[in-house]
């Protein structure tokens, strides 16, 4: 997911800035270690980042939880461009964490999330959703903002191979014998990660499935 995602969020990052103004100004809510800091500086964007915890480098600027009362010294600010990637499945509050990222927003600023549908439990315990695109749609209509795009990442392979990568074999214990059955199934399990990254598979098979890795949306502050 990790790949598709990037692609994903550089490319929504390049189509907001094209809608942008020189000088406009981004915030990163749940920043972390800043991996778009580069790509929106690069797209233009002067860069803000707030998260709940101060990084390793110390390069947050504003502390506190979105889904919270917002620090005096972010809540009268104003920006074009918010995004919230992969943040907000560990965020409990949805409803105030939507109206404080609409409160952000300047009018026709626009506001870029992702959040996982099929991934491993991680941050525990604080992993609350795998929220669906209707979610995200419905929580962003309800605070004044229009989607753009909303838009559901992965195929059958990228679910498939997922599924598969999180998987791990072992005999049952006290039955290592059972080895003998279980060797040959992580060798099929093996073969069968291999095959789905080939990409010309898609041209042999085709997958349905009605599953789907990530949602990637952009809303526009009405």
């Amino acid at each position: 997911m990790v790949g598709l995602l990037a692609r994903a969020i550089d490319e929504r990052i390049d189509q907001c800035s094209r809608a942008s103004h020189p000088g406009s100004v981004c915030l990163d809510v749940g920043c972390g270690g800043q991996p778009l800091r580069a790509s929106l500086v690069q797209a233009g964007y002067k860069y803000v980042s707030f998260d709940v915890q101060q990084n390793e480098a110390g390069t947050v600027d504003h502390l506190g939880a979105i889904d919270g009362q917002l620090p005096a010294s972010l809540a009268e600010r104003r920006f074009d461009l918010i995004v919230c990637t992969e943040v907000l499945e560990h965020v409990a509050n949805w409803p105030q964490a939507f109206a404080n990222l609409a409160s952000l927003l300047n009018t026709g600023g626009r506001l870029l999330i992702t959040c996982p549908h099929i991934w491993v439990p991680h941050e525990e315990p604080y992993d609350f959703f795998r929220p669906t695109s209707w979610a995200l749609a419905h929580h962003g209509d309800r605070v004044g903002l229009t989607p753009i795009e909303v838009t559901r990442l992965g195929d059958g392979y990228d679910v498939l191979g997922t599924v598969l990568a999180a998987v791990r074999l072992r005999a049952p214990r006290g039955r290592p014998w059972m080895w003998v059955l279980a060797g040959p199934v992580a060798l099929l399990r093996k073969f069968a990660l291999a095959l789905l990254n080939q990409r010309w598979m898609k041209a042999v098979i085709e997958l349905r499935t009605g599953l789907y890795l990530n949602t990637i949306a952009v809303f526009e502050r009405r």
